[in-house]
């Protein structure tokens, strides 16, 4: 195993670990809103029930992804990546793909409606 497989291996796999541990609350609905951990937007923040539903949506969008990076970590181990710099750049930019789920749970968050704020009468 040559320094490229290893960098690129471990840190694929951590970065896999990471989303997956981070995203399994979030499906679970352990996760209420906060201004620090989930998909925190105006929409998701306005109320728990579409705070629920977006982040189980992210969470079941971000899972195979996870796992997906997790893998070709794993793989990357036994991979030559030093002597093929362009399956390395592959490999390292691999992580990436998490955009798509985050597009996906942006768009689905959309169908989803601002409660209006209530006008205080004042005297």
């Amino acid at each position: 195993m040559d320094n490229v497989s290893l960098i690129l291996g471990l840190s694929n796999l951590f970065s896999g670990l990471l989303i997956l541990g981070l995203m399994w609350p979030l499906y679970q609905g352990r996760i209420g809103r906060n201004s620090l951990y989930g998909v925190r937007t105006k929409k998701t923040l306005s109320s728990d029930e579409v705070w629920y539903a977006v982040n189980k949506y992210a969470a079941q969008r971000m899972l195979p992804y996870a796992a997906m990076i997790a893998g070709i970590g794993a793989a990357a181990f036994f991979l030559p990546l030093k002597q093929n710099p362009a399956l390395a750049m592959v490999i390292g930019l691999v992580p990436l793909v998490v955009l798509i789920p985050c597009l996906q749970s942006w768009r689905y968050s959309q169908q989803f409606q601002v409660p209006a704020k209530k006008k205080s009468k004042r005297k």
